[in-house]
């Protein structure tokens, strides 16, 4: 009686072992292809950013540049619209003296 209980109590037989194990096997390989699949995608999403990135940092620089340019033209402008000005205060005198000349001619 002791014997048929041991019998009766081993797990698997050797053929029900190695379908459990094959199938366990299958399941790993399929979970270890699953995750490279992920791993590949992360990789190309990680590349595509850093991509985005690169191209966003090249606008920022040309924008700056672009800016700076953009101020150096203004104060160029600004400059410019200075002298202008004080010639055309100096005519402003000119004229004013000139025709207080004619008005005291006329007198």
């Amino acid at each position: 009686m002791t014997l048929l209980l041991l019998c009766a109590c081993t797990p698997q037989s050797g053929g029900d072992y190695d379908a459990t194990y094959q199938q366990q096997l299958a399941d790993y390989d399929r979970q270890t292809e699953q995750t490279q699949q992920q791993l590949e995608q992360s990789q190309k999403q990680l590349d595509q950013t850093q991509k985005q990135q690169d191209e966003t940092a090249r606008q920022l620089t040309r924008s700056k540049e672009q800016a700076d340019r953009y101020n150096a033209l203004l104060d160029r402008w600004e400059e410019q619209a200075d002298r202008h000005d004080k010639v055309l205060d100096t005519l402003e005198r000119i004229l004013s003296r000139e025709n207080a000349g004619e008005t005291g001619a006329d007198e």
